[in-house]
């Protein structure tokens, strides 16, 4: 009955099934153990009370759940103050706005379904030492442990699952936002076959630890779709070889950590998003069916990742692509953002309305940052911009062979290149046909290599005529005396 209680001085064994009900701020305090259900199904109904008066079962030494077949189901708030040897349940059902703490150690926990409800919580507080491979459907609730393991019927739903995790089937979001918050431990995400699944199909999953940039090493399978995301805080995920990501429409996003194909392979089947930073590394593979969006300002394709199918790579506005050396992208790329070079890079088709980034003064040959386009440039309206490292200083007669293409389409691209030693100038007149862009020396007129009486001549041709291509040498917008001089001294000290 409701508020009341019940000592045994001795120990409860039950060998013939049935249901015992403890109701509302009621106690069943039992000196030595409880035995529940010997050789027959048996039921523990925990029913009315709230978090302030829950019905509560206690013992001194130990409570035995023993057949497969019993069920514990939770109809308000419960709690049970005791070790629990042996929990052997069929299920642990906890209601809508109910919950059941256990508040001592759970040693050994046979297989359970586990059902819980809106804004209802199960807790182990005390630890659970070693469960069966068991399932979760949670609905809008919390699901508290240091440790647990998935059986085949997963974790399904949508709340917060607040426990260490060794995912051997599937974990899937479902009518909402289902939060896995591993904590510090060392959770396997995968399983110990790596045949697990992380699914964001029905519902957005999101991934958490403590931890500020928890590696969690993936070989399992990932899907994401139909307008939903993985989120991962915390986690940075390295899907080894073996691994996959589908996405049919979804996002996966992290808060601050990232995602490292490390020989693992991704399948774009609708238009999908990856926001703040997604490394693909070499031996891995992406196969686009669709428009991958890049929104993240970190993103890296390194060498000998491949990237291809009939879909678009998109870097959007704000977002950076680094290309890393011998790179292939056997699809298209669509920039509105930035993309950086790292050597020779070759892409099927480009298509520019942000910024592409040429770097001179590498270490090692060819010593800048090339693109071969095997088609065309298509509706380059954005920016070339070529940057020096490493202290580089080009010299006359450097050429920078940066694009190969069959097609530029000039929609009104902008040129942007770093400033040189005064007496040189850059040269870029093979530039829309060839892609090459050349340093040449002010005095040296006639493009010959050197500096004599031919480039003094053609300076004074352009002089008497005021050819201010030729003679204005600083660059005031008239030829006079200023520019003479300048030339001689030009003349005198030779090209740099």
């Amino acid at each position: 009955a409701p508020n009341s209680l019940l000592r045994v001085a001795g120990d409860i064994t039950d060998s013939f099934g049935g249901d015992m009900f403890i109701g509302p701020g009621s106690t069943l305090s039992v000196h030595q153990g409880l035995n529940l259900g010997g050789n027959e199904p048996a039921r523990l109904i925990f029913f009315g009370g709230d978090q302030n008066s829950p019905a509560t079962l206690l013992s001194n030494s130990w409570i035995d759940f023993q057949p497969q077949d019993n069920r514990i189901e939770v109809l308000g708030h419960a709690r049970i103050n005791a070790p629990v040897p042996d929990l052997f349940a069929d299920a642990l059902i906890v209601a809508d706005n109910s919950g059941l703490s256990f508040n001592g150690t759970v040693s050994n926990m046979g297989r359970a379904d586990i059902r819980i409800g809106d804004n209802a919580f199960l807790e182990f507080n005390a630890g659970l030492s070693n469960n069966a491979l068991s399932s979760i459907e949670i609905n809008g609730g919390r699901f508290l442990a240091n440790f647990f393991k998935n059986s085949d019927d997963g974790i399904r739903g949508h709340g917060l699952v607040d426990s260490g995790i060794r995912n051997d089937t599937f974990i899937a979001a479902d009518g909402g936002t289902l939060i896995m918050d591993g904590r510090d431990v060392d959770n396997d995400w995968d399983g110990i076959n790596d045949d697990g699944q992380l699914l964001a199909l029905t519902g957005d999953l999101h991934l958490i630890s403590n931890d500020d940039n928890l590696g969690v090493d993936y070989s399992g399978e990932i899907r994401v779709g139909n307008g939903h995301e993985l989120f991962l805080d915390g986690i940075a995920l390295l899907m080894n070889p073996g691994s996959s990501m589908q996405l049919f429409g979804g996002a996966v996003n992290t808060a601050t950590t990232t995602v490292r194909f490390v020989g693992g392979h991704m399948e774009v089947f609708d238009d999908s998003s990856f926001g703040n930073s997604l490394l693909v590394w070499p031996d891995s593979t992406i196969i686009l069916h669709a428009d991958l969006h890049l929104e993240g300002n970190s993103n890296w394709f390194t060498h000998d990742a491949t990237i291809s199918g009939t879909g678009n790579t998109v870097v959007e506005q704000d977002a950076k692509l680094l290309l890393g050396a011998e790179t292939t992208v056997e699809s298209g790329i669509v920039n509105e953002g930035r993309v950086t070079l790292s050597n020779v890079v070759t892409v099927q088709e480009f298509d520019n309305h942000g910024a592409l980034e040429f770097r001179l003064g590498r270490n090692n040959a060819p010593g800048h940052d090339r693109m071969i386009i095997e088609q065309s440039l298509r509706s380059f309206d954005g920016i070339f911009r070529v940057l020096l490292i490493n202290n580089f200083e080009p010299a006359a007669g450097d050429s920078f062979d940066l694009l190969d293409f069959d097609q530029l389409i000039d929609n009104g691209y902008t040129l942007e290149l770093p400033d040189i030693d005064p007496r040189l100038t850059w040269d870029t007149s093979d530039f829309e046909t060839l892609g090459i862009i050349r340093v040449s020396c002010s005095p040296d007129l006639d493009s010959d290599g050197d500096v004599d009486a031919d480039d003094f001549f053609l300076f004074l041709d352009g002089f008497a005529s005021s050819n201010l291509d030729v003679c204005d040498l600083d660059n005031d917008g008239d030829c006079d005396a200023d520019d003479f001089f300048a030339y001689l001294d030009l003349f005198d000290n030779g090209c740099p």
